[in-house]
């Protein structure tokens, strides 16, 4: 702490004489090393101001709110800054880091597509981008359903034909592809077929960098072979090294993914198609249980949400919400309250929330 209250009387003295970008972001960053907040946001507000410090500053206020662990704050930040310079590769990398950490779907899309988008023709460019937008589509595929789903799993079949064009593929690419053939094999619940495609054919001596265990792991979760997940997940925690910004997060990210795949046996898709089995054959608290880990993967899902409050409705007439059902309620109606709805939603959110005695007012007082 000593050398960060050093620092900031060198950039003091320093701002008296020079303007410089790098002296204003020094002492801010010495500040907040201090949680020197009130001091850090007065001069954060003069910083987001000016050009040449505007995107220092939110890179500045992302590391240090993830330094808190307040990873959707940063995550806001990120967000910000990108689409104020939506062409920066490293940037949209952080931002799809954070948006898989707080479970943003298509956050992480946007950020995978721009990152493929503006990288075509650079030296940024690689198969490996086109290969994360594949495997996001998958990843939004296994959350949604109905037309929504199949429109991705179409966007994914144009997209491998534009990564697998010619004549050769090399060994390397071809065992990815293997895994992302799988995982859409599973989609279409062709599961017999997803399992002997990665148990025939899979190269287990390739090279696989992070991103590709990481679909590993997601294929072998989606076909229910929990051993073989769990060790990936193994090779993963010992791949990931370093201290920097996207490993802190992907850090994290990994940490809730072990916990999630260890409990969680089937995707949100899964579990929303069971909640629907369970809730029309008047099991309601199985109905529940699928909703409740449905939205620990998906927590932005509104339709998720709706289900929930109206299960929930049903679960409250024969007994009273246990407060940790109370609080999945408010925080569902807190996620609907967000954004608009179409008439109807809106319409069986509220009555839902009234049968829950749960008026706007409470919902916005709880804490989050």
């Amino acid at each position: 702490m000593r050398e960060f209250a050093t620092a900031e009387r060198y950039f003091c003295q320093l701002k008296d004489e020079y303007d410089h970008a790098w002296v204003h972001i020094g002492l801010a960053k010495a500040l907040f090393k201090q949680d020197k907040i009130d001091e850090a946001e007065l001069l954060i507000e003069d910083l987001l101001q000016r050009n040449d410090t505007r995107f220092l500053t939110y890179d500045l206020l992302a590391q240090y709110y993830i330094s808190k662990e307040q990873f959707d704050v940063a995550y806001e930040q990120v967000k910000v800054a990108s689409k104020l310079a939506p062409r920066n590769i490293e940037r949209n990398k952080k931002l799809w880091d954070l948006a898989r950490l707080n479970r943003d779907k298509y956050g992480q899309l946007s950020a995978v597509q721009n990152m493929a988008k503006f990288a075509r023709n650079s030296i940024h460019d690689s198969p490996e981008l086109g290969l994360n937008v594949v495997r996001t589509m998958i990843d939004l595929a296994a959350t949604v359903s109905g037309s929504e789903s199949e429109k991705l799993l179409r966007q994914v079949t144009r997209e491998i034909e534009g990564l697998t064009r010619g004549d050769f593929v090399e060994p390397a690419l071809a065992n990815k592809m293997l895994v992302i053939q799988a995982r859409i094999e599973s989609l279409k619940n062709n599961k017999r077929d997803a399992e002997k495609l990665l148990k025939e054919n899979l190269q287990a001596d390739a090279t696989m960098n992070l991103e590709d265990n990481l679909d590993l792991m997601k294929a072998y979760h989606e076909l229910g072979m929990k051993e073989d997940c769990l060790a990936i997940l193994d090779t993963l925690r010992a791949q990931l090294a370093g201290d920097t910004l996207a490993s802190q997060v992907v850090d994290e990210y990994l940490k809730r993914e072990e916990i999630e795949r260890r409990e969680i046996k089937f995707t949100t898709k899964e579990l929303k198609e069971m909640a629907a089995v369970n809730y029309r054959e008047n099991r309601i608290i199985p109905a529940y249980n699928n909703l409740f880990q449905a939205m620990t993967l998906s927590p932005h899902d509104k339709s998720i949400a709706l289900s929930l409050l109206k299960v929930l409705v049903q679960i409250n007439k024969n007994e009273p919400l246990s407060d940790s059902q109370h609080e999945v309620a408010v925080n569902a109606a807190n996620l609907l309250g967000k954004t608009s709805l179409p008439a109807n939603q809106q319409q069986k959110r509220d009555e839902y929330l009234s049968a829950l005695s749960l008026n706007e007012a409470a919902v916005h007082a709880t804490p989050e």
